[in-house]
């Protein structure tokens, strides 16, 4: 999704939360590159568990997007994630203003 928008010169500001454990740092070098490209990509990388060198964000990624703003009324989601995590995202974030239909999700959920 972000190539895309990148590549169509998209300017709408944009906002990547990524969580991962503190030992998984790595896979968030992608966004990271972004964010240093363009201008109207932030990229918060949220450590989950307890991290012994990271200083950043810590905890659940959805409550970091709650730390971060007062409210979601004017912001579309797309996130990604166990089931719980979405599950757990959506209700709080419609709770901060998010529309119903701003929500988009693909949760990842075990194969049998």
């Amino acid at each position: 999704m972000v190539e895309e928008l990148i590549s169509t010169n998209d300017q709408r500001p944009i906002h990547i939360y990524w969580g991962m454990p503190e030992s998984k740092l790595f896979y968030s070098d992608i966004a990271n590159k972004w964010a240093a490209e363009y201008p109207n990509i932030q990229c918060a990388p949220v450590v989950s568990g307890e991290g012994i060198s990271w200083h950043g964000q810590t905890g659940f990624v959805h409550k970091a997007v709650i730390n971060d703003f007062s409210e979601l009324g004017k912001y579309s989601v797309y996130a990604c994630g166990s089931l719980a995590m979405i599950s757990a995202a959506h209700q709080e974030f419609v709770q901060y203003g998010l529309a119903e239909d701003q929500f988009f999700s693909d949760a990842f959920v075990p194969s049998k």
